[in-house]
């Protein structure tokens, strides 16, 4: 029966789930602690985990965080003798808190038990430390460090390098988005210092088997794990899984590595393939939509136009408003169309008690509400809305059906 233990995230414990079936073990895990953390000096506080049983979260997220306050990390993982050691170091791209040369990773856990850390172990005293404010020789004393004790407990032969990255795009059901601009730039600030560490630490574990990312991949929504940048689509962890199943067949050396590159020539093709597909079906939606928001725009146009030309229904109702001193209402005024009735009704001399630019009346204050059940019209200027609105007993009419030339109900 193979074995792993594993130093790294989540993607690399999750390309080893669909082996489990199969009979291959994780003996230990320890996930999330930056390098730095790593092999910083023991702190003042020292906590057991016992100590956290009441604390948030799950079991592996509550060992992990006691192991780096402790410094005990890299102890655990050698405490099974495991056939290969899967390591890759994402936790690098954490930011850390730091007091003296006591360094923590700030984790999941750390963030949602921050008001217990603070009394139990006084991380209010503790300052808050980005990756980037470490310098180069620093991460590579961190990262020469790991190489060593890695090498000190396991021949390269039974090292795993996996090299991936923070995701720019994601998934969201058959279409591709970008993650907001100034997350991206975050993601590709990490992205460039991992880089630069994996090139190191590979050139440290010289003959250690590589798994490296294909390009395109995408991160997805519907991850269980929710949105996030390491999040994947499943068949990257399919294409990790293959991988490993390629290096556990224990081939000669140059062999491996063309049958490696293969596969992530492969499953590179497959991902550029989901990629354009979904770039084309947004791009496709994207023109539907526009050119159902034009197609409204100027039906709208070309009624308005026929009514005052003839001086239809829309004409007559506005000099009926004016004789009849109806009040009225306009949701959404900030639109062309909006701003076409306001002028008209301005024009005969209607009263406005309220224009608004909400879409809908669940998005009013309890005083514009009030004004909506004085007034005598309430309209929508809103020429894509396809459905009346309504809400307690109050009714919004549509601008559109206000132009075209019919009869409205009730006016």
């Amino acid at each position: 029966m193979i074995s792993f233990n594993l130093i790294g995230n989540c993607v690399s414990r999750d390309m080893i789930t669909p082996l489990i079936e199969r009979g291959v073990q994780v003996l230990q895990y320890s996930g999330f602690v930056s390098p730095v953390s790593m092999f910083s000096e023991k702190g003042d506080c020292h906590i057991e985990l016992d100590d956290m049983k009441d604390y948030a979260g799950t079991n592996f997220y509550k060992r992990s965080l006691c192991f780096d306050i402790n410094k005990y990390s890299f102890n655990y993982i050698i405490a099974k003798k495991s056939d290969y050691l899967l390591v890759d170091i994402l936790a690098a791209r954490l930011d850390m808190l730091r007091k003296g040369n006591h360094f923590v990773t700030i984790t999941y856990p750390v963030v949602i038990n921050r008001d217990r850390l603070n009394k139990d172990c006084g991380f209010d005293k503790y300052e808050r430390i980005r990756p980037f404010d470490i310098d180069d020789d620093e991460w590579n004393r961190c990262v020469d460090r790991l190489s060593e004790l890695i090498l000190n407990n396991y021949a390269p032969s039974q090292i795993i390098l996996h090299k991936y990255y923070n995701a720019e795009k994601y998934v969201d059901g058959s279409k591709i988005c970008f993650f907001e601009p100034k997350a991206r730039e975050e993601y590709v600030r990490q992205n460039e210092l991992i880089k630069k560490l994996d090139v190191r630490l590979e050139s440290n574990l010289k003959g250690c088997h590589v798994i490296e990312s294909p390009e395109f991949v995408l991160a997805d929504k519907s991850n269980v794990r929710g949105l996030h940048p390491l999040h994947y689509f499943n068949d990257y962890y399919q294409y990790g899984s293959e991988a490993l199943d390629i290096i556990m067949k224990k081939l000669p050396d140059n062999e491996e590595r063309i049958k490696l590159e293969d596969l992530r020539q492969q499953y590179q093709e497959k991902f550029k393939i989901i990629n354009n597909f979904l770039d084309a079906n947004t791009q496709l939606k994207s023109t539907k939509n526009k050119l159902f928001y034009t197609t409204n725009a100027l039906n709208f146009t070309k009624d308005l136009a026929n009514d005052l030309i003839t001086e239809g229904k829309f004409t007559k109702w506005l000099q009926s408003c004016a004789e009849d001193k109806k009040r009225v209402v306009i949701l959404k005024n900030h639109d062309i169309a909006g701003q076409i009735i306001c002028k008209a009704l301005k024009k005969y001399g209607v009263e406005v008690l309220l224009e608004s630019k909400c879409y809908n009346f669940s998005q009013l204050s309890a005083d514009e509400i009030e004004l909506c059940r004085k007034a005598d019209i309430i309209i929508s200027a809103d020429v894509h809305s396809s459905e009346p609105i309504e809400y307690k007993n109050l009714k919004a009419v549509r601008i559109a059906d206000l132009i075209k030339i019919r009869e409205i109900a009730g006016l």
